[in-house]
């Protein structure tokens, strides 16, 4: 720019260049990458933005201080010029603590709004599941009994907290970590069930140990007249 009066115009101004166009918005929900917990670090993961007016150039991930929930303003990955990437690992963890992330993308117009909600993760390794499948103990059109073994201990992971049983993604009950055997009384007769158990700690739920096939709630036969 250049201002002018009567006598003519003077010197221009310095120069300011801005891309037209947005920056990225309708950024996609953090996860972490499944994996790759250990005892203070992970893999967070992201998508590319749901809105960029141009070609996205990079991506920042930020972690705030743990257990403080406060904003994440701690730079922790800094992928500026590495669209290609999606997936940062974060080292200098405390297991058991509480850390929140967000992201932000940067386009040629620049740097949008970091994301949120922010994702919550508590650090360290999940538990591991049931050393071994469910082992039916009985079954009537009534009732599904069954037993599992103790989730063995990982290293630098938190006591467990309880057992989750599932049919299927349905979640039935969560009992003691001590408890090792269920019951299920809600079963609907002549119907399948695939039970699976997962060990939970602090930390979260570790990985299902399932049933190799369905279970049917049905009464075995009365014996044959001979």
């Amino acid at each position: 720019m250049v201002a002018e009066n009567s006598r003519g115009e003077g010197a221009y101004s310095s120069s300011v260049s801005q891309y037209a166009g947005a920056v990225p918005s309708a950024l996609a929900p953090l996860s972490v990458v499944v994996g790759s917990r250990t005892g203070n670090s992970l893999a967070i993961r992201w998508a590319a933005p749901g809105v960029s007016s141009t070609d996205v150039l990079g991506y920042r991930l930020y972690v705030n201080e743990p257990d403080s929930g406060a904003v994440p303003d701690r730079l922790v990955y800094d992928g500026e010029a590495v669209p290609g990437l999606q997936d940062a690992r974060v080292t200098g963890l405390l297991s058991a603590k509480t850390y929140w992330f967000s992201y932000e993308v940067r386009n040629r117009a620049g740097w949008g709004s970091r994301s949120s909600p922010y994702l919550r993760v508590v650090a360290g390794p999940l538990p591991q599941p049931p050393a071994q499948a469910p082992t039916i103990l009985s079954v009537t059109a009534a009732a599904i009994s069954f037993s599992w073994t103790a989730s063995p201990d990982a290293p630098a992971a938190a006591p467990l907290t309880g057992y989750r049983i599932y049919d299927q993604e349905v979640l039935l009950d969560t009992v003691s970590p001590g408890t090792l055997s269920y019951t299920y009384a809600g079963v609907t007769p002549g119907s399948g069930y695939l039970i699976s158990v997962a060990a939970v700690s602090e930390i979260g739920e570790g990985e299902r140990r399932s049933l190799a096939t369905l279970i049917w709630a049905v009464d075995t036969p009365p014996a044959p007249v001979v």
